[in-house]
Order: structure tokens, then C-alpha cells, then sequence
């Protein structure tokens, strides 16, 4: 083992112990987001995972989630578990928190030949409601995507989703300029 593989792994391990140990759930954040970022950005090699893009006083901000971190993930799960972070506050009301679908997101997965092994290709599914222009862009970027390996792929589940984004904006006393797909009683 090399030097500097024994560092990283005495990284993680220090920031593993702090988020374990810490009670201040803003610095347990804090060191997740590190070993995240150490483990994905080491790695070099393209992740699989979710997305949202959470609004910030000057625009977006996209939130990625590795399944290499997180483990599988669904948008309903880690929403309830992140979503004050995303939408940039200490704590959120009774009536987000089931809003996963309030902002735009998606999700990375790797493209399957019939038979079920890998083909090397990758597919960034999303709800065309990304909120900058080079926003898909930035996704295959985060999630370590060579562009000559990617598919940008509409998918009308990743849409915001009207109810959702009313509790959003609700929560945030603002609307955030998204277009929302229809849903049926709305």
C-alpha cells in the first residue's frame, strides 16, 4: 500500500470517527460530504446515484448522492434525510417533508445490454426541468461521467411534480421559477 492510499484511509477513517462521534448534526454533514468527496474524487471513475438542484441566494446548487457512499438510494428516502440541507435550512416544515419531487433532480445509472452485463455507457435520466443551462452538464461532471460514455435521457418520473413544489415553495415563501408537470387533482 502506498503512502498516499494509507493517508486517505486514515482521512476517512479520522472523518468517519468525527461523524460517528459529533452531536452537531451541521458538522456530521460536514464530514459526510468529505468522505464523500474523498472517496468519489480518489476514485476517478464514474459513480452511480441521484441528484437534486437546491436553490441558493445566487441561483442552483446541484446536490449529488453517490450509491457508492449511500449505498442503493431512492429520491423519497434520502429527501426525508436531506432535505433541509438542500433546501438551506436548519430544519423544515411537517408539509416538505414528503416532497421529494418539489425540485429538479435525477438520477445516473448504468446502461444494461438484454442480458444484464454492463455496456460501458451511462444514462443521466432527468425531468428537462434542470434549472441552468449546462446543468446536465454539470451532473455528468459530478458524478465522474466521460462524455463520450453518457446519454442525456428525458424520464417524466424525474419531473417536479406540482403538489411538491407548492410545499416547496410553501417552505420557502418564494417561487423558485420551475416549471412543474401536471399531476392529477391539481
Amino acid at each position: 500500500m502506498s503512502k498516499g492510499d494509507r493517508m486517505k484511509l486514515e482521512q476517512l477513517a479520522i472523518l468517519e470517527d468525527i461523524n460517528r462521534l459529533h452531536s452537531d448534526p451541521v458538522r456530521r454533514e460536514v464530514c459526510r460530504r468529505a468522505r464523500q468527496h474523498l472517496i468519489v474524487s480518489e476514485a476517478r471513475s464514474p459513480q452511480t446515484g441521484i441528484y437534486w438542484w437546491g436553490p441558493i441566494k445566487a441561483g442552483w446548487k446541484l446536490f449529488p448522492f453517490f450509491e457508492e457512499y449511500y449505498g442503493s438510494l431512492q429520491h423519497d428516502e434520502m429527501w426525508g434525510k436531506w432535505a433541509d440541507t438542500i433546501l438551506g435550512r436548519n430544519s423544515i416544515g411537517y408539509g416538505v417533508r414528503d416532497a421529494y419531487a418539489g425540485l429538479p433532480r435525477g438520477r445516473v445509472v448504468k446502461e444494461l445490454s438484454n442480458k444484464g452485463s454492463e455496456t460501458g455507457r451511462w444514462f443521466i435520466l432527468h425531468g428537462d426541468d434542470t434549472p441552468i443551462s449546462d446543468g446536465l452538464e454539470l451532473v455528468a461532471s459530478a458524478f465522474n461521467i466521460p462524455p463520450d460514455k453518457m446519454k442525456f435521457v428525458y424520464d417524466d418520473h424525474e419531473r417536479v411534480q406540482v403538489h411538491d413544489y407548492r410545499a416547496v415553495m410553501g417552505e420557502l415563501g418564494k417561487d423558485l421559477g420551475v416549471v412543474a408537470a401536471s399531476s392529477f387533482g391539481d
